[in-house]
């Protein structure tokens, strides 16, 4: 590559997905270290990726973050995306987002349209904490209501493990 071409290839790269680990050798713009790390540890690679979609039992004293925030009505050209693409599902009739629903943007740009209650659950982790916390927190619902929201959270990556528990 030349040099004038570097600064553009870096511009073009930083604009790029991250991916879900913000490192580059689990899939995501760095080419070099994907290759490496598979040819080193080979498919296990997908196994860390899978291992943080799933609840675990030591989960209870982890620490979660929402892994993106609620988008305002006002972002008009997320709006604009989200109508077009609501369009396709109904036979190219533009379809605007119900009263009751939330668009939230997860942190690699993936788009969810949620409902209230879910709105309620996912503000919980506006800044880092522990489910058993959650749980404490809303302890009107029934726990195992709440844990299949915790379940569905992380399996959708609306939620990241911030801060494992420390060791004892």
């Amino acid at each position: 590559m030349t040099e004038a071409a570097q600064a553009e290839v870096a511009q073009a790269k930083a604009g790029l997905n991250p991916g879900h680990f913000h490192r580059p050798w689990l899939g995501s713009t760095d080419t070099p270290h994907t290759f490496f790390y598979h040819d080193r540890y080979g498919t296990a690679v997908r196994n860390v990726l899978a291992h943080d979609r799933v609840r675990h039992d030591t989960d209870g004293q982890t620490e979660f973050l929402a892994n993106g925030s609620f988008l305002e009505r006002d972002d008009d050209q997320v709006w604009d995306a989200y109508r077009r693409i609501r369009s396709d599902e109904q036979d190219g009739v533009p379809g605007d987002l119900p009263a009751d629903r939330h668009l939230f943007r997860r942190a690699d740009g993936q788009v969810f349209a949620l409902n209230h209650s879910s709105r309620l659950f996912l503000d919980l982790f506006t800044s880092p904490l522990t489910l058993a916390e959650a749980q404490r927190r809303v302890w009107i619902v029934e726990s195992t209501v709440a844990d299949r929201v915790w379940r569905t959270f992380i399996g959708q990556r609306l939620i990241r493990r911030h801060r494992l528990p420390a060791a004892a």
